[in-house]
């Protein structure tokens, strides 16, 4: 009777550790080719699962603990693709595996979440979606799916914590919203993070005029961070490896040179050469990977949040799996170009991609690329006085420190101007680009306006490779405060 019991408990244990495993994409399976998404991962089962989401350009491992009595739930970007697998195991050979289907429009796409079941307006270029609150994602990068949101404020008490926050990742980031029937509380809790200066941003009293007011928003499309190549530039060539390479082989050739002098022994030769040979492979891969970070942020005439683009670029020295750990602070992390080898880490505590792995190959680059805000105090205007010279005013909080003023397509030297404060500019002071940075810096500024460059200290990125860099473009509106053009 007791080897019965135990032969029934046989089925039942396995039966409790079976896994399921559920991937809903967010935006009921909408998205863009290029673009980012999301899927929504439930695993229900026990012990420590190991899960893997694979498209035919990503691969993302992780791991979670699963209980039969509560699934567990993850929310995870990832690249759009046709179809997305995912798999999860538990000590088991065979993983338990289902597909996810996407489908990639080629026209523009605007989601319309309202409290009411009731058809959306079509906009002429744009597929429309109707969408429930759930169908919304909780990571911003998977807002790239869409071109456009217009969002019930009726809808926003049936969002959870994370889609809360990335819906307000997406106005801060200047993604093209228009709020309906929201309340002065609701209007300036968005007002508040608003990106661009809240040209990205629209309200609508009610459904009848969400027409008017977003047929306002699309003509207006948002000005985009600089893209990987120009921050290629920035930085320029990866050299450090190299160098190493050149350095290692000069000394062997030296100490190779120098026994030369006192032996004559043409196998005792050989056998130093393969030995400096090997020492100076193990020295070279050894070594840490040389790593570059570049940050470039703009912020517009008065605007409160900067719009940040970064490059972070990491020389493989050694063959085997490379390890590149990526930067918590900086937001949106992507390979800057397609790369199906790469696999993407990602911490189920901490919500994040932590680090990629790569097939080792000796001096292969890896590039990745961030995308974000952040605030930023600082705001300038510029006016021309009744004696005809030019002004610029620091309408700012707080003091400038001394940077690069832009201004008619020349560079030239900013002092440090107290808040409030004018400066006069000299028409015949300024000089022609003479660095990258600066280059950069007036292919973004219009000739007709002033603009401000400051660099940033990246002492807040923990692991910030000693060959980076970081910079601040503001724009200077035109008009000081209380004295407006």
């Amino acid at each position: 009777m007791l080897l019965g019991l135990v032969a029934a408990a046989v089925p039942a244990a396995r039966a409790t550790s079976a896994l399921a495993v559920e991937a809903v994409p967010a935006w009921q399976g909408w998205s863009r080719p290029g673009r980012s998404t999301e899927l929504e991962i439930r695993v229900t089962g026990r012990g420590d699962a190991a899960v893997t989401v694979a498209t035919d350009v990503q691969r993302i491992i992780t791991a979670i603990a699963v209980s039969a009595d509560r699934p567990a739930r993850l929310r995870v970007p990832v690249a759009a693709a046709p179809t997305v697998t995912v798999s999860a195991a538990v000590d088991a050979p065979t993983p338990v595996a289902v597909t996810a289907a996407l489908s990639l429009s080629e026209s523009p796409l605007l989601a319309w979440v309202a409290s009411r079941e009731e058809p959306p307006p079509s906009v002429a270029g744009f597929r429309t979606l109707s969408l429930t609150p759930a169908a919304l994602p909780g990571n911003t990068e998977a807002y790239t799916s869409i071109d456009a949101l217009v969002i019930s404020a009726g809808t926003l008490s049936a969002l959870d914590e994370e889609q809360m926050i990335a819906l307000l990742g997406h106005v801060a980031t200047c993604g093209r919203t228009l709020l309906v029937g929201a309340d002065q509380d609701t209007a300036a809790l968005f007002a508040a993070g608003v990106g661009c200066g809240g040209r990205a941003l629209g309200v609508a009293p009610d459904a009848a005029g969400a027409s008017a007011a977003l047929a306002g928003l699309l003509q207006l499309p948002p000005r985009e961070p600089p893209r990987a190549s120009s921050l290629t530039a920035l930085s320029g060539a990866d050299l450090a490896a190299w160098r190493l390479v050149l350095a290692t082989l000069a000394g062997c050739a030296a100490l190779l040179l120098l026994c030369a002098v006192f032996t004559s022994s043409l196998p005792l030769l050989v056998i130093l050469a393969g030995s400096l040979a090997l020492a100076a492979a193990w020295f070279v891969q050894s070594r840490p990977a040389a790593a570059q970070l570049a940050v470039w942020a703009e912020a517009g005439p008065g605007e409160r949040l900067a719009r940040y683009g970064a490059l972070q670029r990491t020389t493989v020295q050694r063959h085997g799996a490379a390890v590149v750990e990526l930067h918590a602070e900086l937001a949106a992390p992507t390979t800057c170009r397609e790369r199906r080898d790469a696999t993407w880490h990602w911490d189920a505590a901490q919500r994040r991609f932590t680090h990629v792995t790569v097939p080792g190959k000796l001096f292969d680059s890896v590039s990745l690329c961030y995308s974000g805000s952040f605030p930023v105090a600082r705001s300038a205007a510029w006016r021309v006085a009744d004696d005809g010279q030019a002004v610029l005013r620091n309408t700012g909080p707080s003091e400038w420190p001394a940077g690069q003023l832009l201004w008619r397509g020349t560079v030239r030297a900013l002092p440090g101007v107290a808040p409030g404060a004018d400066l006069v500019l000299v028409t015949d002071a300024g000089d022609s680009a003479r660095n990258a940075v600066a280059r950069l810096a007036l292919s973004r500024t219009s000739p007709n306006d002033a603009a401000l460059l400051w660099p940033l200290d990246l002492g807040t990125v923990v692991g910030a490779p000693a060959q980076s860099q970081a910079w601040l473009l503001v724009a200077a509106g035109t008009g000081a405060a209380g004295d407006p053009r």
